[in-house]
């Protein structure tokens, strides 16, 4: 009698075995290259079993103890006579993690560079609003004016000396955001992008600095922080897009907005030719801050370099598994979401696809693993 060459184990929510079920009554398994694949199979209803299989949340289906499908549990359909369960491709994890809007900066990097990045988290703190605004304390408000155009942060007036009548803006002001990042930022991979609105004679910088605490904040000296300046305005707005790095390691980050007024004399007339101000204010409309975070796929089985440099792709709002398949279409690579069962972890592996599996590259992937301790049951015998 031939016996059922399938083989299911069962883990929890933190990818611990909780056992194995031999001979199954029905398995399906679909897989493509680049996509989270997904496994079905069924057994014969058993009351004994219920507890254990009410508590698995991942799977990995093996045949001849190679293992063919790795996935978390969507849905499970309890009858009378059997148990079936639905499981989609942990690569489907890659969905939840998202790119920020308008994202290029992966443009110009290895495509090894990028995989491994997107392993992490994007995390963003965004101002831009008059409740925003206002939310910053009055002391990390400086020469600015928040309330003359309450979706906007102008520079401030002040009377002209020789028209007393009328208001220039000033010559410099600024604006602080105090943000917490969270125990789990990481160092690298921070950045501030703004929007703007400057002509040739306004400016916004950019100046930041880190800490392990706000306290720590207030003693590190502005004047050693480098100011930022937007490039390439004129053509893109690299400060909307790529923005500027964010200084230093700690938890605690301050993000300065400088406002230069470089031309406060000017004269502004009004519809009648009468003077109304002098000069042109810097104006910004929003501010935001990213950071990375680690997520629970790490980096696996991924080239030092794959030679192929990631060039012209924007993504908006994109899980980190669209783009991922985007970009491994593109460049033909393939990726793949790996349960590592000896330790319970994700890890995400990139390679080449050869007619004998994948390439050295990325390493071997297709391991056989031998029966696991714990045995549920002998299902059905075929």
């Amino acid at each position: 009698m031939l016996r059922n060459p399938y083989k299911v184990r069962l883990y929890d929510d933190d990818l611990q075995l909780l056992g194995v079920i031999d001979e199954l009554q029905s398995v399906q398994i679909q897989n493509r290259p680049n996509s989270a694949g997904s496994g079905m199979f069924e057994l014969l209803f058993d009351n004994d079993l219920l507890d254990v299989l009410e508590l698995a949340t991942n799977v990995s289906i093996y045949r001849y103890g190679s293992r063919k499908f790795s996935g978390r549990v969507t849905s499970r359909d309890i009858g009378p006579d059997s148990i079936g369960f639905t499981a989609i491709g942990h690569e489907d994890r890659l969905r939840k993690l998202v790119t920020p809007r308008n994202w290029e900066g992966w443009n110009g990097q290895d495509l090894a560079d990028v995989a491994r990045d997107m392993t992490r988290w994007f995390k963003l703190k965004r101002y831009s609003t008059y409740e925003d605004w206002k939310a910053v304390p009055e002391h990390h408000r400086v020469n600015v004016d928040i309330e003359t155009d309450p979706g906007f942060v102008h520079i401030a007036y002040e009377p002209h000396p020789d028209d007393p009548d009328n208001e220039r803006p000033v010559a410099h002001g600024y604006i602080i955001f105090r943000i917490d990042l969270g125990p789990s930022a990481l160092a690298d991979g921070r950045f501030v992008r703004w929007s703007e609105q400057v002509g040739a004679t306004e400016e916004i910088t950019i100046q930041t600095r880190s800490a392990n605490s706000a306290s720590e904040l207030d003693s590190i000296s502005w004047d050693s922080r480098p100011e930022h300046r937007a490039t390439n305005v004129g053509d893109v707005q690299e400060n909307e897009i790529y923005g500027v790095p964010a200084a230093g390691d700690g938890r605690w980050l301050d993000v300065k907005v400088n406002f230069y007024a470089n031309d406060r004399d000017t004269p502004i007339y009004g519809p009648d030719r009468e003077i109304i101000g002098y000069g042109y204010t810097p104006i910004l409309q929003g501010v935001e801050v990213i950071w990375r975070e680690p997520s629970e796929i790490r980096v696996g089985n991924i080239p030092a370099k794959t030679g192929i440099e990631v060039s012209n792709f924007e993504f908006n709002r994109t899980s980190h598994l669209q783009a991922l398949v985007e970009l491994c279409n593109e460049y033909s690579w393939e990726f793949k979401v790996r349960h590592e069962e000896t330790t319970g972890e994700l890890f995400l592996d990139l390679g080449t696809q050869t007619a004998s599996g994948w390439s050295p590259t990325m390493g071997e992937n297709r391991s056989r693993t031998g029966d696991m301790p714990v045995v549920l049951r002998d299902v059905l015998s075929l």
